[in-house]
């Protein structure tokens, strides 16, 4: 039974490109031990074959390779004993004989640019070759720019999780406290851009970015902007990113600072932008709180942040009323909390049956009651917030909005059609 070819690649780097030697070994029968050796010189783009050699006390036969690309190489790490193919396919191994030198150079003392990756199995998929060098379990170094409470929150949930963070703080002493913990504390912006692929931001606002990074060289980096900012702001970011170089994915955070790192809190963050850059880091985004993607439009996640929010102050502007109509009265307010809260939550699910007639366009599906009659409740709320000493300013804008659609002759519609007289 003949063997499987193996092959032992030198991988170098000089000038930021990459280039190996290949010697392929397949003896031609099973009891052949020694054949011609031959040696190929690949560089990116191209593929060559230079004169016969013999390394590693390895017999080799040459092979004709085909022309492929390779990913720039800076570094192999080793931890296994210098050995020759075992002929076991697809086993993968790594050796760096001492001492290092690039492909093609003479003999002696040079810089560790380069290293032997030996292989056996098919040497046909030399490619992947270049990614066996990768430590499955290392963890993905995150650069952080911003340390208010939402940005230590997540770089504390990084750092414990074992991931390299390197810090940024316009007040240094945020950074500082976090150097205890194990990040890397960069003095500038640009600093810590340098440090990482990765780059997170979550600074006070839009125009804080421009500040940060003002003259910062992005070329290469993935942006990851947890800001708080607008669809258009957010539109803008990513195509300011891409000008200088940048991937880019917007975020918007459906969580506060307490929730990050405690998944049953039920956090997480809408991401929009370049689904393949929200599948690659996925795994480091969504350590601290869980993950949304939700679409490729860069300034979706900032629009259902928003959404989402608005509505939050919309329930809270409610039991801000609701408060203050028993503020006076001898009624514990911790007493009508739980009754707040469970009310709300019953009426919840009425958004699902709004969501399906705005979809439909038909406002009087599964009306229970229209609003007609919702309208002609409205004085006895009024009546009551005069009463108790309370303002109804939070109430009659809503109210207003009910008695406009009612006088367009929409008595029979569920509450649904408000939102189309807010649209301007």
């Amino acid at each position: 039974m003949s063997r499987l070819p193996s092959a032992v690649s030198e991988y170098s780097t000089r000038g930021g490109t990459s280039s190996y030697e290949t010697r392929c070994t397949m003896p031609s029968d099973s009891n052949s031990r020694r054949c011609e050796a031959s040696t190929f010189s690949v560089t990116p783009g191209s593929s060559r074959r230079s004169s016969p050699n013999r390394r590693h006390g390895c017999s080799c036969s040459a092979h004709r390779i085909s022309t492929f690309h390779l990913p720039p190489i800076t570094s192999i790490a080793a931890s296994i004993p210098q050995t020759c193919p075992s002929g076991v396919p697809g086993l993968f191994s790594v050796a760096m004989p001492p001492p290092l030198r690039p492909a093609g150079s003479p003999r002696g003392k040079h810089p560790p640019e380069s290293a032997y990756l030996i292989t056996t199995g098919p040497w046909t998929s030399l490619i992947g070759m270049a990614h066996t060098t990768v430590d499955p379990t290392a963890k993905t170094p995150v650069t952080l720019l911003g340390l208010g409470a939402m940005g230590t929150a997540l770089a504390r949930t990084w750092l414990a999780a074992g991931h390299p963070v390197t810090v940024w703080n316009r007040t240094p002493s945020r950074a500082t406290a976090l150097a205890a913990d194990g990040a890397s504390v960069a003095a500038t912006a640009a600093e810590a851009v340098a440090a990482n692929t990765l780059v997170v931001v979550c600074l006070l606002d839009d125009a804080s970015i421009d500040q940060a990074l003002a003259g910062t060289d992005l070329t290469g980096r993935d942006l990851v902007n947890l800001t708080t900012s607008t669809p258009e702001q957010a539109r803008a970011r990513a195509a300011w990113a891409h000008e200088r170089g940048a991937r880019y994915l917007d975020g918007g955070i459906m969580a506060v600072p307490p929730m990050i790192g405690v998944p049953q809190a039920g956090g997480y963050v809408f991401y929009s932008g370049s689904r393949e850059l929200f599948d690659r880091h996925r795994p480091t985004l969504a350590v601290p709180v869980d993950t949304r993607w939700v679409g490729e439009d860069p300034g979706h996640a900032a629009l259902h942040d928003v959404a989402l929010l608005s509505a939050m102050y919309g329930m809270f502007a409610g039991a801000a009323h609701a408060f203050a109509l028993i503020r006076k009265e001898d009624i514990d307010p911790t007493a009508l909390a739980p009754l707040l809260a469970d009310w709300l939550t019953a009426m919840a699910p009425a958004v699902h049956q709004t969501a399906d007639q705005l979809r439909t366009g038909d406002y009087t599906t599964n009306v229970v009651s229209n609003l007609a009659m919702q309208v002609a409740g409205t004085p006895t709320f009024l009546a009551t917030a005069e009463q108790q000493g309370v303002s109804p300013e939070l109430l009659t804008p809503y109210f207003d909005l009910m008695r406009r659609r009612l006088a367009e002759g929409n008595g029979n519609e569920d509450l649904t059609g408000v939102v189309d007289l807010l649209l301007r």
